[in-house]
């Protein structure tokens, strides 16, 4: 239920924040959102943090073009506290300072309740320690850190998360994503420097799951592609899209299983 609400909140958000900067037609956006990216049907579906990831995400980044600074924080913290990979967006917040700086010579001091973001995640490693006796336990938790020192090592089949050569897929995955980040970054400096910081870090990861990896990207691509969704046949593709879609999710969610023998470990 927490999923599904986030879903739809933001589809809400993403109609908000196009409508306001009058990004393309925002119904169509939003459509887009719900509908036109496979694993967002399986996420949204299942105990997945994602949709409420990518919410606080969106918010934040919102809050922060509109120079509410705080309100960027307290987003980004839950963003963090869902998911620590959340941290990417006081590293975006940090870059578009520094470049203020160098453009201007100025230190814009109202940013700093961004901070806000950086020592949530240091009280959430606290509560780790707490818990488990060890700061750092997130980077201990086995096989579950998946960024390389090079990137593209997802090409690798020798990788234990990747296990394929067939991976055509992930090269559409690459030119999508790059080619919404690079258009809206042309559109507004925020959410383009993100969807730099975080299409860079995506291409460290090396799992066959990049598609997963790659869901907080989906908004920006949506704002660089945006005038794509107010022609006709687009939005006859994403209708029609909608029948495939349910079957690959039905297929993925049935098979991508994990059986859990022990479930103690987790209370």
């Amino acid at each position: 239920m927490v999923n599904l609400l986030a879903t739809a909140a933001g589809a809400v958000v993403i109609y908000k924040i196009f409508e306001q900067k009058k990004w393309g037609g925002p119904l169509w956006i939003s459509m887009a959102w719900l509908f036109l990216w496979p694993r967002m049907w399986a996420v949204r579906s299942v105990g997945s943090p994602e949709t409420l990831f990518i919410l606080f995400i969106m918010l934040s980044l919102w809050a922060f073009d509109m120079k509410k600074y705080w309100w960027a924080a307290i987003a980004g913290s839950l963003a963090v506290l869902t998911k620590s990979p959340g941290i990417l967006l006081l590293i975006t917040y940090c870059t578009l300072a520094i470049g203020n700086y160098l453009k201007t010579k100025k230190v814009e001091w109202k940013t700093w309740p961004v901070g806000l973001i950086g020592l949530t995640l240091v009280g959430l490693f606290y509560f780790f320690q707490i818990r488990t006796g060890d700061f750092w336990a997130y980077f201990k938790t086995g096989d579950s850190i998946h960024l390389g020192i090079i990137p593209f090592r997802i090409f690798d089949s020798s990788q234990p998360w990747v296990g394929s050569w067939w991976l055509e897929d992930v090269i559409w995955i690459y030119l999508i994503g790059g080619l919404g980040v690079y258009r809206a970054l042309k559109k507004n400096l925020v959410w383009g420097v993100y969807g730099v910081i975080l299409l860079s870090t995506i291409l460290f990861v090396a799992h066959r799951d990049i598609s997963r990896y790659s869901l907080p990207l989906v908004p920006v691509v949506l704002l660089g592609l945006s005038e794509i969704f107010e022609r006709k046949e687009v939005r006859w593709a994403i209708v029609l899209l909608i029948i495939p879609l349910f079957f690959y999710t039905l297929n993925f969610v049935t098979h991508n299983i994990l059986a859990i023998a022990d479930w103690a470990p987790l209370f």
